[in-house]
């Protein structure tokens, strides 16, 4: 691994880690409408519980904490053992695993959904393709991956950001993650969109993403046109091949 590889990044921010994004108020957005998002879909994937679950780079658990109820059992993958020793507490029915499953496939027999949140926006393309084919082996036939990215270049805010001479490392559109999937074999079936409106950094803030305003706004999100240009995104996508 590459001193740039995100898989370092996160290794020893256990302790700090939930509490660094409950203290940003766009992730604690992002979080909060990822979490119903899933809350509302995921069970309608399936007749009863997702039968073996799977939460792919699961860090603290806090999307593997949404899904743990809806499973009827559930797996948590992550390198960082410092980052699932705070997950096992919030999910005591979960069995983690610390491994990296693109060096070697992990000890779990295929599942029937893979969820992976803040991993693909901030990875780099080549782990996103070796992610994405580990992934793809550990799905059953007509699996389901529930993917999202945070990190969206096509979003107004960042356009604006580049229109004023602004430089960022941002660049997985909701087109590249299509490709990408596409590559993988996944198609997607429906991408539902967060936040389409927060357009400048002072929308981020904690007093703008609690007012009235921001509830009559969101919902737009939701339509399927607006959520190439949405801060966030979450992907349904299932394996074709």
């Amino acid at each position: 691994m590459s001193d740039s590889d995100y898989r370092l990044s996160h290794l020893d921010r256990g302790d700090t880690y939930d509490r660094y994004l409950a203290d940003t108020p766009i992730d604690s957005y992002m979080h909060e409408m990822e979490s119903r998002i899933v809350r509302r879909v995921a069970p309608a994937l399936f007749d009863g519980p997702i039968p073996r679950y799977l939460d792919f780079a699961c860090g603290t658990g806090r999307m593997t904490s949404v899904f743990e109820p809806m499973a009827g059992t559930a797996f948590g993958i992550d390198v960082s053992e410092s980052m699932v020793s705070q997950a096992r507490g919030k999910c005591p029915r979960t069995q983690f695993r610390i491994h990296d499953i693109t060096q070697s496939p992990p000890d779990i027999a295929p599942v029937d959904l893979v969820s992976s949140f803040r991993f693909f926006g901030n990875a780099n393309d080549d782990l996103r393709v070796a992610v994405l084919d580990a992934l793809n082996r550990l799905l059953l036939p007509g699996g389901y991956l529930v993917v999202n990215n945070h990190r969206n270049p096509q979003t107004v805010h960042h356009l604006l950001y580049r229109l004023t001479g602004g430089t960022e490392t941002v660049d997985l559109s909701y087109f590249k993650m299509r490709r990408l999937l596409r590559a993988a074999g996944f198609a997607i079936q429906r991408t539902y969109g967060i936040g389409w409106w927060i357009v400048r950094s002072r929308l981020a803030r904690q007093e703008m993403l609690d007012s009235a305003l921001a509830r009559f706004l969101e919902p737009a999100s939701r339509l399927p046109f607006l959520a190439p240009i949405c801060t966030d995104m979450v992907i349904v996508a299932r394996k074709v091949r």
